[in-house]
């Protein structure tokens, strides 16, 4: 859909940006020095990495339709509400850190 309105810029834009947010959130976890604080960042940098590869996979039709949202983006309440709620937690653990 993004692709169909925004066209090739609007989709590598939004790609882009969830690189962003991944590599923000690798720095996040290399900075963290409390270990469960690492461990629960890296899983939700990996959750909404792989949840964006898989959406855009399968839009690409590379994988078969799974039903996964793309984080953010899609309209869903409680995959919405659950991914921000993991960003807030990301957030959290990068102001806590040493």
């Amino acid at each position: 859909m993004i692709t169909e309105e925004l066209g090739f810029i609007g989709s590598f834009v939004l790609i882009m940006l969830y690189l962003f947010i991944a590599y923000r959130g690798f720095l996040i976890v290399l900075a963290c020095d409390d270990d469960f604080g690492k461990y629960v960042a890296f899983g939700i940098v990996i959750w909404i990495t792989w949840q964006m590869i898989v959406n855009v996979s399968v839009n690409m039709s590379i994988f078969p339709n799974t039903g996964l949202t793309l984080p953010f983006v899609s309209y869903g309440g409680s995959s919405l509400l659950s991914t921000l709620t993991a960003a807030g937690i990301l957030l959290s653990i990068s102001r806590e850190k040493s």
